[in-house]
Order: structure tokens, then sequence, then C-alpha cells
């Protein structure tokens, strides 16, 4: 009876044992950015976490959902024409993924299959067409003029025209990087839009030329008197530096003649005090007050010369000024 018992009790662990090895080797569980699409048995399932899959029977692929990046530019002759009939060179990065929800990844997977659904290549052979026509569209309704003071404005148009059902993708971002207009050079006169644009573009050439020119001056300004503070910040500084230094040595100086004193002071009057005669004693005492006098002088001159550092300094500060290496207040 016990060894029935027993044998149950090792039948029943091989079998939870084996489950475990089996649940363990058919439970998958996602990869960071990606979703599993089971396929199979029980119908085409999606999971962002973790799916069981039985051989034969099913079928797993991963979907990558991380964001993609791919860039559309229209360039040259390729450039978009805005109401005034300017042709903009448009450049733009375009930031996608496949949406994080199960209807989604599965309508990605049907129309292009998983494989293909993290390319970013094909994310902009999908895109090209939409995205362009949304682009040239919307360009057509605002003046260049617009374009460039209103560029928030502009793109929050584009991304309107473009709109959110994007075949189970999400726009996480849409963000211009360059617009300027295109070379006259590239641009078409038998084409009437383009003779219009060629004609605009030499009157606003030289309307952005001169403010160009202007801007330009105004930096170099701005550049100018910020290197001449940055100049004035240095040379205080090491003026200031120089001073301390130099205060520094001076009362080192004077500490240390100070010390030499004090140790002739305490000489004399061990002495003294040893001595005998009065005469000998009078003449130490007449030494140790000497040099005692010594030391009031020596904090004199030290007070001195410390203001002449400083007197010293500040005129090197306004020599500065004088010769233009510093600005003066008034132009400040």
């Amino acid at each position: 009876m016990d060894q029935i018992i027993i044998m149950f009790i090792v039948v029943s662990l091989f079998l939870v044992l084996g489950a475990v090895v089996l649940y363990s080797r058919f439970y998958k569980i996602a990869p960071s950015g990606f979703a599993l699409v089971r396929l199979g048995e029980g119908g085409l399932r999606v999971s962002f976490t973790r799916v069981m899959v039985f051989p034969i029977v099913h079928k797993l692929e991963y979907l990558d959902i991380r964001l993609k990046r791919f860039s559309l530019n229209h360039l040259g002759k390729e450039g978009v024409i805005c109401r005034n009939n300017l042709r903009i060179n448009f450049m733009v990065d375009v930031f996608m993924r496949v949406n994080h929800r199960e209807e989604d990844v599965a309508k990605v997977a049907q129309s292009i299959g998983c494989e293909r659904a993290g390319d970013a290549s094909l994310m902009h052979d999908l895109f090209l067409v939409r995205f362009h026509e949304a682009i040239k569209t919307v360009t057509k309704e605002f003046d260049y003029e617009d374009i460039v003071k209103n560029r928030e404005e502009y793109q929050h148009y584009i991304l309107n025209a473009i709109g959110v059902d994007l075949q189970g993708f999400i726009l996480e971002s849409f963000k211009i990087t360059h617009i300027s207009l295109v070379n006259s050079a590239s641009l078409d006169p038998n084409n009437i839009l383009d003779a219009e644009g060629i004609r605009l573009h030499a009157k606003k050439l030289s309307t952005i030329v001169k403010e160009n020119n202007e801007q330009e001056a105004r930096l170099q300004r701005e550049i100018t008197e910020t290197q001449m503070q940055l100049n004035e910040q240095e040379l205080i500084f090491k003026n200031q530096k120089d001073e301390e230094e130099a205060l520094f040595q001076a009362n080192i100086r004077f500490l240390e003649e100070q010390v030499a004193l004090d140790e002739r002071i305490v000489y004399l009057e061990v002495k003294q005090s040893a001595e005998a005669s009065n005469d000998i004693k009078k003449r130490l005492e007449k030494q140790i007050e000497e040099i005692r006098q010594k030391k009031l002088a020596l904090k004199t001159q030290l007070e001195l010369e410390e203001k002449s550092i400083k007197i010293r300094y500040q005129r090197k500060l306004l020599d500065a000024h004088r010769s233009d290496e510093l600005p003066s207040e008034n132009e400040e």
C-alpha cells in the first residue's frame, strides 16, 4: 500500500514538472518594443505582454512597434508652390510607429505583414503620396512670408490635412527642419507659375539680403559687446587676483618681520632678566623699546603698502578703460 502511494506521488510530481516545462516552453513573452502576433487556431491574436503558442496549431510573429524616422524633402524643381507663386524648398523629419492598440497591430499585420512593419523605408513609400498632397495643398494656401512667420500654424494645418486614420500607424512627430526659397536658377521661366515666382524671387531676394545684412550687423555688434564684456570680466578678475596676491605677499613679509622682531624682544628680555648690572639692564630696556617702536612703524608701513597696492591696481583698470581694452560707462 505504501509503495502504491509513493509511486502515485512520484508520478504526480513528474506530471506537474512536465506541465511546468511545457508551459514555460510554449509561453512566449514579448521583447521590449515588439508586439506578439499569434496566427492559427483561434484566429489572429495580438499581445503586448505574453501569449501561449502551441506547435503545429499556432504560428508566432513579432511586429516592431518602435518609433521610426524618415525624411521628406521637396527641393529645387520638386519644391512646393506658395499662394504668391514662390516655390520653396521644404524638408521635414517624420516619426511614426505602429499604434499601441491590438486592433491597429492586427490591421498592420494583415495589410503589410509583421516583418515589414518596422521598415522605415516602407513607411516612407506608404505615406509619401498622402503627405506630399497634404503639404502641397496647405502650402498653396499660404504666402511664403506667412509660412516663415507662422511655421507652427502652417505645420498644424498640414497635420490636419494628413488626418489621423493612418492604416494602423500613428504620427508621433512631424517636424519641419528647413524652409527656404528655391534658387531662381532652378526655376523654369517657361512655366507661368515659375515665371511669376522668378519676378517675385528677385524682389524678395533684395529685401532678404537687406534684412540679412542688418541682422548680421546687429549680431556682430552683439558679439563685439559680449566679447568686450568678457574681456572686462577677465581683466577685472585678473586684476583682483594680482591685487590679492600682492596684498598676501605684503602681509607675509610683515608677519616674517614681526616674528623676527618678537624673537629679538624675547631674547633681549631673557638676557635682561639674567643681567646683574643696572646700566646694562637699562641699555637692554632701551633696545627692547626701540624694537617695539619698529613693530608699530612696521604695522603703519603695512597699512600704507596695502593702500598703495589698491591704488596701483585701480589705476591699471582706469588705464585699461582709456586704452579701449574695456568699454566705457557711456558705451555700456
